[in-house]
């Protein structure tokens, strides 16, 4: 299934139903992610799972396999807290 998508630049992106699954998966072990980018689904599937490392990828139709490593970043804000603000 492809589907257009118009960007703000107007620039057009093609984004087809997206397979997703850790390197030491096996063969049937391939996730179903939408009609995403394949950076968005490798994303999705290592904070589904909690996992750090490689991330494979590849259109439904396709077996073209793209390689992605995945690493958590923990990140902290801080908000000054002033009396009478």
């Amino acid at each position: 299934m492809e589907k257009l998508v118009l960007t703000e630049d107007t620039e057009q992106e093609y984004i087809y139903a997206v397979l997703a699954k850790t390197e030491e998966g096996s063969e049937d072990e391939w996730l179903n992610m939408g009609d995403v980018q394949h950076v968005r689904a490798a994303e999705e599937l290592a904070r589904s799972f909690d996992y750090d490392g490689i991330v494979l990828t590849k259109r439904k139709d396709s077996s073209t396999i793209w390689r992605h490593r995945v690493s958590k970043e923990v990140k902290y804000n801080v908000t000054p807290l002033r009396e009478g603000a």
